[in-house]
């Protein structure tokens, strides 16, 4: 739900977390929900000046039970160092803000349980922002890391199978210390949305990397020098064996051989692009070698 806009910039609440609230204004501490929800704000805004610095528009910030999310118009998942800072922005606005109100304490300042709140709260945010299960930042750390080694699709199914394990493993601690009344409710919630969040991260993955693909061909015609990845290949291969090892910030030269080992020719990364454009996916790369 659509609560306002600031700069452009849609801000939604989750449905679930207006029921959340309603049962936190209930149990006596909404007032702290409202201000752990402005230290998320805070750190979502740090996301949001990170994706501004490297040019990527914020469509909207969406408030969740377990945090927010900023979803950036598409292509900074095409492009790892640009993901990476704008997934590092939120937790270092996070422990900056700890780190001062850490200040006041240490310097003697003022004391009130309103300022140690903010501080926890900061401090604990920051933290489970880095966990490597998406869409956490951590997630999306881990998968830049991946993608610029492996490719965006194998990048996104990696991390999003890394984080279903760990939010699983989460969500059952969260169980046992429920049962064992060590821990509250919460905990098996948050679990319960961040496995929510995997399975989307993981549908999404092809998308992901269909956007790839389609900035690939523009950015071929528009860079004049690439950092090459040289890939060996049977002339019986098809176009569609080798998509995946298509990397953001790689071109991907395939040598063909034949089934002795014998070299035939190289196919650019720009004609298997051009063959996946024209439906022709199926098409094995042997019959794309120019004879001489």
């Amino acid at each position: 739900m659509r609560i306002a806009r600031l700069a452009g910039v849609e801000i939604c609440v989750n449905r679930w977390l207006i029921l959340l609230m309603a049962v936190y204004v209930w149990a006596g501490v909404g007032m702290q929900v409202i201000l752990a929800f402005a230290c998320v704000g805070w750190h979502e805004f740090g996301h949001c000046l990170a994706a501004y610095y490297r040019g990527f528009a914020v469509r909207e910030i969406e408030l969740f039970p377990f945090g927010g999310v900023a979803r950036l118009e598409a292509g900074v998942e095409q492009r790892p160092r640009d993901e990476m800072i704008v997934a590092l922005a939120g937790p270092l606005c996070s422990f900056f803000l700890f780190a001062i109100l850490e200040g006041v304490r240490i310097g003697g300042g003022p004391g009130h349980e309103i300022l140690d709140f903010l501080r926890n709260v900061n401090f604990c945010l920051g933290m489970f922002n880095l966990v490597p299960v998406l869409p956490l930042d951590g997630g999306r750390l881990l998968r830049a890391w991946l993608a610029s080694r492996f490719g965006a699709l194998r990048a996104t199914f990696t991390a999003a199978a890394w984080g279903e394990g760990i939010a699983l493993v989460f969500g059952l601690l969260a169980i046992i210390g429920l049962y064992w009344r060590q821990t509250g409710l919460d905990l098996p919630i948050i679990a319960g949305f961040l496995l929510l969040g995997v399975h989307k991260e993981r549908r999404m993955g092809p998308m992901v990397f269909w956007g790839l693909l389609q900035g690939k061909r523009r950015q071929l015609n528009q860079r004049s020098a690439w950092r090459g990845e040289v890939v060996v290949a049977r002339q019986d291969v098809p176009v569609s064996s080798l998509l995946p090892q298509i990397a953001p910030e790689r071109c991907l030269v395939v040598t063909v051989v034949d089934r002795k080992g014998r070299i035939l020719g190289q196919i650019g990364e720009g004609e298997l692009l051009a063959r996946l454009a024209q439906g022709k996916a199926d098409i094995v790369i042997g019959d794309m070698v120019r004879k001489p």
